[in-house]
């Protein structure tokens, strides 16, 4: 995400600890990666997502 462009915060989604609101990029990843649970964390300055699937596959959505 850092590399997309990400600033320091990033907007979660299907995220119920964070619930839709704007959080940590750092702490946002330290608690959904590796959890294998359909997550999306969402940077607008970079306009990238870091996206987990319930299957443990994730990855990273951009438009740039």
């Amino acid at each position: 995400m850092r590399k997309k462009g990400a600033g320091q915060t990033c907007h979660a989604f299907a995220c119920p600890e964070f619930a839709g609101q704007e959080t940590g990029l750092r702490a946002a990843l330290a608690e959904v990666a590796g959890r294998m649970r359909e997550v999306v964390l969402y940077s607008r300055e970079a306009q990238a997502a870091f996206v987990e699937e319930h299957d443990g596959h994730q990855f990273i959505l951009s438009v740039k």
